[in-house]
């Protein structure tokens, strides 16, 4: 019976895409459409907000990265991450709002919004800091290496695309490296001094980059970029050790 009345089940992009180096955020809403609500259009028909999730995605192959997190409340608004890890969504509860105290009386008891809207600003911490930081330099090693590799084929300006690409990256794992300093990560002396190779890895990227930002052709010799692209990885390897030990 129910099947005259209500759409399969259906998902909503209920938030602007928000996208970082290697990733973009949004507010999926998930349930059904009320086939007697007039729309002018399938794209912007909305559903019963059932459900809304917060869903992580892969910007080169566009695959989900883990599971969707339940949200509270629809967000109709932003989805910011800061270089620190946290990120913040804001939720409005528009979609919630308009189901919720227009039309909840009328329909099913399956299909209600189950909660009384309620706006605000959800912040979200990484399960953890830790690997959130190595899983970060993982990537820019990743790309140092490709890097390395088009410099090798001679080809300077794919190099200095894959150094740009790490650009943002290297201040989020500063910033997440400070942060997990305030809120107390123990390392032992020999971590430390892992640890503290970091900061000079992350500065011959930054000569790197600016020197083949100036000279894209042959005055410097390719082989001494590659020592030096090798260098940093080195370095970066040594700070990821040290995470992979130390304790939050």
């Amino acid at each position: 019976m129910w099947k005259f009345f209500f759409s399969p089940p259906a998902a909503f992009i209920d938030s602007l895409l928000t996208v970082s180096a290697k990733e973009g955020w949004l507010n999926i809403v998930c349930g059904h459409h009320l086939l007697l609500l007039p729309s002018k259009s399938e794209r912007t028909k909305v559903p019963i907000p059932l459900l809304s999730t917060v869903v992580a995605i892969d910007l080169e192959s566009g695959a989900p990265l883990g599971d969707p997190l339940i949200l509270p409340e629809t967000s109709e608004g932003f989805i910011m991450p800061s270089l620190d890890g946290n990120t913040f969504v804001t939720l409005s509860g528009a979609i919630s709002s308009i189901y919720y105290h227009a039309l909840n009386p009328f329909l099913p008891q399956r299909f209600e919004v189950p909660n009384e809207p309620k706006a605000g600003l959800l912040i979200l911490e990484p399960v953890s800091r830790t690997e959130y930081a190595r899983e970060g330099l993982a990537w820019i090693q990743e790309k140092v290496t490709a890097a390395g590799a088009r410099l090798a084929a001679s080809d300077r300006n794919s190099a200095l695309d894959l150094l740009r690409e790490t650009t943002l990256q290297r201040k989020v794992t500063r910033a997440t490296i400070k942060k997990l300093g305030e809120e107390g990560l123990t390392l032992t002396g020999t971590e430390t001094a892992q640890l503290a190779s970091l900061e000079p890895g992350l500065q011959i990227l930054e000569v790197v980059q600016r020197g083949l930002e100036k000279d894209t052709h042959t005055k410097i010799p390719v082989e001494a970029l590659q020592r030096q692209l090798t260098q940093a990885n080195e370095f970066l390897a040594q700070a990821t050790t040290a995470l992979g030990t130390g304790t939050q």
